[in-house]
């Protein structure tokens, strides 16, 4: 019988095969350990464009959606990181949900959260309540690759909404709003006047980009991106985009 991620056919698509094999884990789809998505979340080697996102992709739907503390926050990630806001918001639910845990090792029948919001998992871990705040920031902006990247993951459940201050790569602090699940407005301080490039469905050479003064920002479409736009713009610089 071939291990877990060894042979494609086995699951009739291909999947992301395991790096290191241990008895834990390997041939055991459902396990919380998914070391080899790291490439994915966080170190953004496999990108939408890669041959290897889709493998990705479905080792992460059959490793499943139940788990604890840090996995479940890692698990969010991955799942706004491969765009699916709706799944990410599952796995929200899965670490939000109140704890049954009552000791041991049974990690499937485990985490959640106590009643005031501590991560279960054997018995507290940290990195679950970390990791699932960072996956709600992931849902809403992502920057990896110099390109930032609006509502990325936004789940349907949430359809209008705001948030102020995320941090993105490159020293920028953004803040949303949206309604209809489509962005209405977006601030963006450029800390430290790193070139600000900005990744959106709507063409915005034709919506009113402003910065702190009130003047027209010129913006243009990046070479061969239909949906990527450059933003002239200097260190202190804040650009409202008004969709």
């Amino acid at each position: 019988e071939s291990k877990w991620g060894e042979k494609h056919l086995k699951y009739g698509m291909p999947i992301l095969k395991e790096w290191k094999y241990s008895p834990f884990t390997a041939g055991y789809n459902l396990h919380r350990h998914q070391s080899h998505l790291m490439c994915l979340y966080p170190f953004s080697q496999v990108e939408e464009n890669s041959p290897l996102y889709e493998a990705a992709v479905n080792s992460l739907r059959q490793r499943g959606d139940i788990s604890t503390g840090w996995s479940l926050g890692w698990k969010m990630n991955l799942w706004a990181r491969a765009h699916d806001g709706d799944h990410a918001h599952l796995i929200l639910r899965n670490a939000l949900r109140h704890s049954g845990y009552g000791g041991g090792t049974n990690y499937s029948e485990g985490g959640g959260v106590y009643y005031n919001l501590w991560d279960s998992h054997s018995p507290f871990q940290i990195d679950g309540n970390f990791g699932v705040t960072a996956g709600i920031a992931e849902m809403l902006l992502q920057s990896h690759g110099g390109v930032l990247q609006i509502l990325p993951a936004l789940p349907s459940q949430w359809p209008a909404g705001s948030i102020e201050g995320l941090k993105a790569e490159g020293n920028f602090t953004v803040s949303i709003e949206w309604q209809r699940s489509r962005p209405t407005r977006v601030i963006i301080e450029n800390v430290k006047g790193a070139p600000l490039r900005v990744k959106s469905l709507s063409d915005l050479t034709k919506v009113r980009v402003t910065n702190q003064q009130g003047k027209a920002v010129k913006v243009k479409r990046v070479s061969g991106k239909s949906d990527v736009y450059d933003f002239k713009s200097k260190a202190g610089d804040v650009i409202t985009i008004r969709y």
